[in-house]
């Protein structure tokens, strides 16, 4: 009976071990394809707010900008009452830098609108 037990208890703590291995590299993943945090233009001190309740500044804070990201990659800005602006996420950097229609995302690097971001 004993032996039952110990089996139980190891197979219980080997798959509450597996879950949490497995929690913590989704959450990396999706911390390395986030928005959120503050870009640094390489040309310039522009910069660019992302924060997680879907709200972004950019530059001098002056205006606060809806967003949001949807499961395909998409980016939509929302502001003011009917302004709104889509963005394809491009799997290539230098598509993002030649049309600003498209925005790239790759660990701490950021192209949107043709510049080129780093996250601080």
């Amino acid at each position: 009976m004993q032996y039952r037990k110990r089996i139980k208890k190891i197979l219980w703590s080997s798959c509450i071990f597996v879950f949490l291995l497995c929690g913590m590299s989704m959450m990396g993943c999706s911390s390395q394809n986030s928005l959120v945090g503050t870009w640094q233009s390489d040309e310039s001190d522009y910069t660019r707010v992302f924060y997680e309740d879907g709200t972004c500044v950019f530059g001098d804070g002056d205006e606060i900008i809806k967003y949001k990201q949807q499961e395909d990659g998409t980016l939509m800005f929302m502001w003011g009452l009917l302004n709104e602006r889509i963005i394809k996420r491009a799997d290539d950097k230098e598509q993002a830098l030649e049309n600003d229609e498209y925005y790239y995302l790759s660990g701490n690097t950021l192209v949107l609108y043709g510049s080129t971001y780093e996250r601080k």
